[in-house]
């Protein structure tokens, strides 16, 4: 079934794709409105009532917010690969960087985040900005990726950095590396080869 949108499926056959895209992205910003509104009554919320939801919901709310990472990351690869078409990719980085900006700060002004900026550290703004240029090399490398290869080889490369942060995880913060890790590793790159070849 072909949509309104000219040239959306020139990437490939994905007839009806856009339509279930459409649904999930719906499906998550109404998730994630409900997440913003239990976040905002926290805020207001008292430190004991506070403290009762964190020993309670809060514990399994993380996982939801997760599976919503996961989901608009999908949405991420599939959008950016028909949207980067005919078009240089380190300017749709700095395009997609932009959107990102607005949504940040809007989120940090909706939740009035923002008078926390003073007590940040030098420490932590240092490696603030040092992650935030890592993250500039991560997109600015993705983006290319994406625009010569396929969605799904350059995914599962990309998910590699899972093994990565594992692995600096336990070299830098000292973190345990347990033999679940270890096999968890091992898997997830032994799947990353089989979805690449």
């Amino acid at each position: 079934m072909q949509t309104g949108i000219p040239g959306l499926y020139a990437a490939g056959d994905c007839t009806g794709g856009l339509l279930q895209v459409c649904k999930a992205v719906y499906e998550g910003a109404l998730a994630a409105t409900e997440a913003i509104k239990q976040i905002r009554g926290r805020n207001n919320a008292t430190p004991s009532i506070r403290k009762e939801e964190n020993d309670g919901e809060g514990n399994g709310m993380w996982l939801g917010l997760a599976l919503l990472s996961a989901l608009f990351a999908a949405l991420t690869s599939i959008l950016a690969k028909v949207g980067i078409e005919g078009v240089n990719s380190n300017l749709a980085t700095a395009i997609r960087t932009g959107v990102v900006l607005l949504m940040a700060w809007g989120m940090v002004f909706l939740t009035s985040a923002q008078g926390g900026i003073p007590a940040i550290s030098t420490k932590s703004w240092l490696f603030l900005i040092l992650s935030g240029l890592a993250t500039g090399a991560s997109w600015l490398c993705y983006y290319k990726a994406l625009q010569l290869g396929e969605v799904c080889k350059v995914v599962p490369v990309d998910k590699l950095s899972v093994v990565f942060t594992l692995v600096l995880a336990f070299v830098f913060l000292h973190e345990k590396f347990t033999p679940k890790s270890l096999i968890g590793c091992v898997l997830i790159g032994a799947g990353t080869l089989l979805m690449v070849l």
